[in-house]
């Protein structure tokens, strides 16, 4: 079982990641829960904070 499937389960409903290339690997169509991908310079709090997500 991967992490969507134990998202789904679990009763998630949204994923925040920096893996711009989560898309080639795992069928997000059908992955049943939201898929945000934060774009930033790194995954470091510093880069990450100006994006203001909250």
């Amino acid at each position: 079982m991967n992490v969507l499937q134990l998202m789904v389960q679990e009763s998630f409903t949204i994923l925040l990641t920096t893996d711009q290339n989560l898309r080639y690997q795992q069928n997000l169509q059908q992955a049943g829960v939201a898929v945000i991908v934060l774009v930033a310079s790194s995954n470091r709090l510093p880069d990450l904070l100006p994006l203001d997500i909250c």
